[in-house]
């Protein structure tokens, strides 16, 4: 649920670009690369989250296939990592309007040793979907296992 914690200091324009699938410029990649280590910056400090802060810090990053499995502690902490990265890329290809079998397929051939049952986990998590009209919506009407199909803005454009 932090991941995206230290997107408070990325440019909205650049978050914009981010969530609706285009493309960023290489100055926004960088900029919004640079999103992990802010929130492992905030995060690092409090007590019990350090595994956490370490999870968010790699989510771009790629981790070796062979993993030391011999400290059990930090073997699930990469295992986080490689969770987060699968699911982030898995959403980012669901924003480009790809379908969730050519995310999964991208994510089995481009991520070395990557786990199935992490495939496997994304596939099923299929999104329930009520088709619901169009909004405006009012807020009290909303729900948690709601999918919006676009922003949520007020009615002065925030």
């Amino acid at each position: 649920m932090m991941s995206q914690l230290g997107c408070v200091t990325v440019d909205p324009h650049t978050l914009e670009t981010v969530y609706s699938g285009q493309d960023l410029s290489p100055e926004e990649e960088v900029q919004y690369a640079t999103h992990p280590l802010v929130a492992q910056d905030l995060l690092k400090s409090i007590p019990r989250m350090e595994s956490i802060a370490w999870m968010i810090a790699h989510q771009f990053q790629p981790l070796p296939a062979e993993w030391d499995t011999g400290d059990r502690e930090m073997a699930e902490t990469r295992r986080g990592a490689q969770i987060l990265r699968a699911a982030i890329i898995f959403d980012g290809f669901l924003r480009k309007r790809h379908s969730r079998v050519d995310a999964a397929l991208f994510l089995t051939r481009r991520i070395a040793g990557l786990d199935p049952k992490i495939i496997e986990a994304l596939l099923e998590l299929e999104p329930r979907s009520r088709a619901l009209a169009p909004g405006p919506w009012e807020l009290a009407d909303l729900h948690t296992d709601m999918v919006l199909q676009q922003e949520v803005r007020t009615t002065e454009g925030v």
